[in-house]
């Protein structure tokens, strides 16, 4: 027994010590084949034979989304005139997209497939030598991957080079940024934004893209990605987890033009930045390698959502003016601290938080923003403290309602939230409720809206338009007596903003 047991012990020790690539052909199980194909092909010379380790080490993170087999892939939403349209079709052949699991490029992935991409993503680099020169590890992260999200495997890089090559050759200029503004404006001809596509939640693959000619922004980050990198320029996809004042996300490309700098861009927009419309609570950048500090800074609890595997990096103060934040809770917590925003009407996990001495302290957060720290456990997050905001200012305002002190809620007007804001007719004689933050919304009043004649364009304090309120239109307004002070509300329709009143004045945030 005693040898049995040694042979198991140092049978355990031989696999605790092999080496992450070493881990990965274990890993790929039948697949080991093609990996090795691959590696010993006459093509890949040592540079490339390290380079393809690079993708087989972090090949394990990545894979295609499976989804159930639904009529809705046949719905091509550009053929419709609008979302309520889409939203029918899709209703009327099936139910709507189901991921029913991943295909694991690990095990699934070929040896010519990935033969070609190497070969390729060296010339292409070369191709660029002239214009930018840059790092192997910027290399393998922003141009070598051979997918850029959960597409289904697709090769983008040989279509694209084709097209793309033979216009970049005819420019007379060879600044990096010229060239970029050449492929943006090339393939912006060829795919746009399309709202329609907010219900179709798959990831393209190249082809896909060519047939529907449109997509969300997500999609778009998702061909400016494919673009730039067939060329050579090395090209990230940044995005915002959840706005902090509004709802949905956003996602767009940054193309690397100098030792330190990165350009931002929306597809067909090169040149002109990213403008924020809202307010970004994190900025993160995809890479295709794991962050192994996001996993030394998590390790031994449960991760939630987009942080179960951490395929990016934060830029946040690349973006905007940030700060970091410490709270001391007041009571005592199992789990992994984490933060929200309030976002598509529920509290959205924007990023984590570390122990500190002094409290929990969340790293490079935007401003202007309401925040809710909350613990992550298996399998849902629970509120760890009260709400707060903190202003350009950096100072920091919790929600802690006094009932023992009131104020009056007055003229408030129903407002709904969806990238753009919209004023909601109000029902004359339907009841409103009223929520406020106590550990959870909870209804605290209840009152039907009364007629008056709108003399003073009522907005909320974050826009300022002239056609949503016109001046002396009858309006209807709800009105609140004896809420508690200092406490955040919301009221209870689809699409709201928390508020809070100050001085019978409301200020959504």
């Amino acid at each position: 027994m005693n040898k049995i047991a040694c042979i198991i012990n140092l049978l355990i020790l031989m696999i605790s010590c092999d080496t992450p690539f070493q881990k990965s052909i274990k890993l790929s199980g039948d697949n080991k084949d093609n990996l090795m194909e691959a590696l010993n092909d006459p093509s890949i010379n040592m540079d490339k034979r390290k380079a393809l380790e690079f993708l087989i080490i972090n090949m394990s993170s990545h894979g295609a989304m499976q989804f159930n087999d639904s009529h809705n892939s046949r719905v091509i939403p550009n053929n419709y005139n609008n979302v309520e349209e889409v939203r029918g079709a899709m209703d009327s052949l099936d139910a709507r997209f189901k991921i029913i699991g991943i295909s694991e490029d690990l095990k699934t992935i070929k040896s010519d497939f990935l033969i070609d991409r190497i070969n390729l993503a060296f010339e292409s680099r070369s191709y660029i030598s002239n214009s930018l020169h840059y790092t192997d590890s910027c290399f393998y992260e922003y141009v070598l991957p051979y997918r850029v999200k959960y597409e289904t495997l697709n090769n983008w890089w040989n279509p694209l080079w084709v097209q793309l090559k033979s216009k970049i050759d005819t420019l007379s200029s060879d600044a990096i940024e010229d060239i970029a503004m050449l492929v943006d404006r090339e393939i912006s001809k060829q795919f746009k934004y399309d709202k329609r596509y907010g219900l179709y939640p798959k990831d393209m693959t190249y082809q896909e893209m060519q047939l529907h000619k449109g997509g969300t922004c997500t999609h778009c980050a998702a061909l400016g990605a494919m673009s730039m990198r067939s060329v050579g320029i090395p090209c990230s996809i940044d995005f915002i987890p959840a706005w902090g004042n509004n709802n949905s996300r956003h996602e767009w490309n940054a193309i690397k033009i100098g030792p330190e700098k990165w350009e931002p861009y929306n597809l067909g927009e090169f040149g002109s930045g990213v403008p924020f419309y809202f307010k970004a609570p994190k900025v993160l950048r995809k890479q295709f390698s794991v962050n192994k500090n996001i996993l030394s800074e998590t390790d031994g609890y449960k991760r939630p959502g987009f942080l179960l595997i951490p395929n990016f990096k934060d830029v946040t103060k690349n973006y905007i003016e940030c700060t970091d934040i410490i709270i001391s809770p007041n009571k005592e917590y199992k789990g992994l601290p984490v933060i929200s925003v309030w976002n598509n009407n529920d509290w959205r996990i924007v990023w984590y938080g570390s122990k500190t001495k002094e409290g929990v302290k969340y790293k490079n957060m935007g401003k202007e923003i309401l925040y809710m720290p909350q613990v992550f456990m298996t399998y849902q997050s629970a509120p760890m403290d009260s709400p707060f905001y903190i202003d350009k200012d950096n100072t920091m305002f919790s929600f802690t309602a006094d009932s023992l002190k009131t104020d009056t809620i007055k003229d408030l007007i129903v407002w709904r939230w969806h990238w753009l804001l919209y004023r909601e007719n109000i029902t004359k004689h339907k009841a409103y409720n009223l929520l406020m933050w106590d550990n959870g919304w909870k209804c605290i009043a209840r009152t039907t809206p009364d007629i008056y004649r709108n003399n003073n364009k009522i907005q909320p304090n974050i826009l300022s338009s002239d056609s949503l309120c016109k001046k002396n239109s009858l309006q209807y307004k709800l009105n609140f007596n004896n809420v508690p002070r200092n406490a955040l509300f919301k009221l209870a329709e689809p699409n709201q903003r928390p508020f809070f009143v100050k001085n019978g004045n409301v200020f959504y945030l």
